[in-house]
């Protein structure tokens, strides 16, 4: 399947659209969940998992999905281990129907995407830290695990306090020429591209 034309007729996406493009349809996260899916995407990554909602999504929309999920639950600014730990229970409950097809890598995104090799992936989705510089990271050496014509993709495109998330994808995108990419028109919109 021609996976740019699945994504211009699902998000309804115009001719002279200007970037990134969000076609005229209230897409959502779940939108591009839905894509993914019928397109025949089967193996992804999630960088940044939390308690595993978003992949509990992907996996239900797709039987044939196998995922990696990377995070280190582990604590930041205010987040003591314990809730970390407490968090990282409430996603292996959330996701014990899937345990089959999930690989847990409880690690930091920068070590982790060692053991992943480039060009493996269908699709990877970043929601990691959110900072300038973490994302930027992520972005850089996570989209190498894509294979051409897959999808490379991120949560939170908005602005909100210490972020960095829009300036990022912004100066990723215009520093590789990528010259077709997608948001989506939730508010805690999502940001992706087709690898090339």
């Amino acid at each position: 399947m021609d996976v740019r034309k699945a994504i211009w007729k699902k998000f309804h996406v115009k001719r002279n659209d200007t970037l990134p493009f969000s076609g005229w349809w209230n897409s959502t996260r779940q939108t591009l969940d839905e894509l993914l899916a019928e397109v025949g995407f089967n193996y992804g990554c999630e960088v940044g998992v939390c308690k595993g909602q978003h992949a509990r999504v992907l996996l239900k929309l797709n039987k044939n999905l196998k995922m990696i999920l990377v995070d280190p639950w582990g604590p930041y600014e205010r987040l003591s281990q314990e809730k970390a730990d407490a968090r990282y229970e409430i996603c292996k409950n959330n996701l014990k129907n899937f345990e089959d097809r999930i690989t847990y890598i409880r690690m930091e995104s920068m070590d982790a995407v060692s053991q992943i090799e480039d060009g493996s992936l269908d699709f990877v989705y970043i929601d990691g830290l959110h900072t300038f510089d973490a994302v930027m990271l992520d972005i850089i050496f996570w989209t190498k695990k894509v294979r051409s014509g897959g999808i490379v993709a991120g949560h939170d495109y908005y602005a909100f306090y210490q972020t960095g998330i829009i300036d990022a994808v912004n100066t990723y995108t215009k520093a590789h020429n990528i010259n077709e990419w997608y948001i989506t028109r939730d508010k805690e919109a999502t940001w992706f591209w087709i690898q090339k």
